[in-house]
This record gives structure tokens, sequence and C-alpha cells, in this order.
């Protein structure tokens, strides 16, 4: 059976493909790319609350948060929490949540505008 001309150059680019696409996959699975936590992102430094004992937080609310497709966006959104003086973010990526907890009555939108700044959607609150 004889190559065509046209039938080696749809080969080959079906090659290149195929080497990028396994670069991509290889990747993924070992951390260093994908879905907001690739390179540098995936080894950033968490955003650790300033005081992690949550017997010391007296407010709570639970947060419907979508966008988060992996753990490195539940810790982005738990990250942004953490920023805000006197909270605790907790986020779920199972179930598409983040518990606030807080030293001080919790104000909603500040904690949208922190999960939005991340990236990410507050569908709901509850």
């Amino acid at each position: 059976m004889e190559m065509t001309p046209g039938t080696l150059a749809v080969l080959a680019i079906l090659a290149v493909m195929l080497v990028f696409a396994m670069r991509a996959a290889v990747r993924l699975w070992t951390g260093q790319g994908g879905c907001h936590g690739g390179g540098a992102a995936g080894r950033r430094r968490r955003t650790a609350p300033a005081d992690p004992n949550k017997d010391h937080y007296a407010y709570s609310q639970t947060f419907k948060v979508s966008g988060m497709t992996c753990q490195n966006c539940a810790n982005a959104v738990e990250d942004a929490v953490n920023r805000l003086e006197g909270h605790l973010g907790e986020a779920s990526l199972q179930h598409g949540r983040l518990l606030v907890l807080a030293k001080a009555p919790i104000d909603p939108a500040a904690i949208e505008r922190q999960v939005v700044d991340a990236g990410y959607y507050v569908v709901k609150t509850r």
C-alpha cells in the first residue's frame, strides 16, 4: 500500500496533536497543569486563617459557589475568605459550598466580592 503526500501530511499532523495531548495529560495527572492549579499556581502558598480554632468564631453562613472544579479551586476560594480579617473559610468541592465562619456578623457582599475576585461565583446563600 502506497502512502500519498496528503496521507503523510494528515498522519504527521495527527502525530503532533497526539504528542501535545499526551504532554497536557501528563501535566494534569502530575498536578503540574489543569484547572486553576497548574504550574506556579499549584505550588502557591496557602493563606491560613489568623485563628484556625473554629470555636473562636461566633457566626457562620453557607454560600453556594459555582465554578469550583478541582481541589485547587476549593483552596483558592478558602484562601480568598481567609484573607479577610476574622474569617475562616471551608470550601467543599463535592457539594459546591463554602462555609464561612466569622468573629463578627458576616457581610455577604464582602464574601461574594472575595469569591468573585478569586474567579468563582456565589449562586445563593443560606
